[in-house]
């Protein structure tokens, strides 16, 4: 049987995540745990990143220049200069965006599947929502609880009532 390949899942988040304030940390590396054996992992095989750019601007020392040079990049690569473009790797990636930045069409390119990729995460989320609200307005009009709903939907009393009142 073939050993499975290790599998790194990178979050990058342009804001510091909320649960994580208390780490100092710019990037974190996780495990899948269970709750009640935290000493033991799922596998070694899984992990997932993550990358807060938020918390750059904190960073005195890394022991992970490297990373944190390509982290400087990703949030602002206008500001990338001397030690830090000494990587070969960023100093291409800064040509190349440099040289979409200079034509036209290429940047109106970029622009429109940025544009693209938004709009369709507005509608998916959207879609989520109103799909939600009909499926709870569906159950009020079936005569299910109050509580049976609140259950279900994890949702405020607030907000329940809100759509009852519809």
């Amino acid at each position: 049987m073939k050993e499975p390949k290790k599998v790194i899942c990178i979050l990058i988040a342009d804001f510091k995540i909320s649960n994580l304030t208390q780490i100092d940390k710019f990037y974190t590396r996780w495990k899948i745990m269970e709750e009640n054996y935290t000493k033991q992992s799922f596998t070694d095989k899984l992990y997932i990143v993550i990358i807060e750019l938020e918390k750059l601007k904190d960073i005195k020392e890394t022991d992970n220049e490297e990373l944190l040079n390509w982290c400087k990049f990703i949030k602002n690569p206008e500001e990338m200069e001397g030690e830090e473009m000494k990587n070969e790797y960023i100093k291409k990636a800064k040509e190349k965006l440099d040289e979409i930045n200079q034509n036209e069409e290429e940047r109106r390119l970029a622009e429109i599947r940025e544009r693209t990729i938004r709009d369709e995460m507005a509608i998916m989320d959207s879609g989520y929502i109103d799909g939600k609200n009909d499926g709870i307005k569906e159950m009020i009009k079936n005569n299910i609880s109050f509580e049976v709903i609140l259950k279900i939907t994890h949702m405020s009393k607030k907000e329940v009532e809100k759509l009852m009142s519809v």
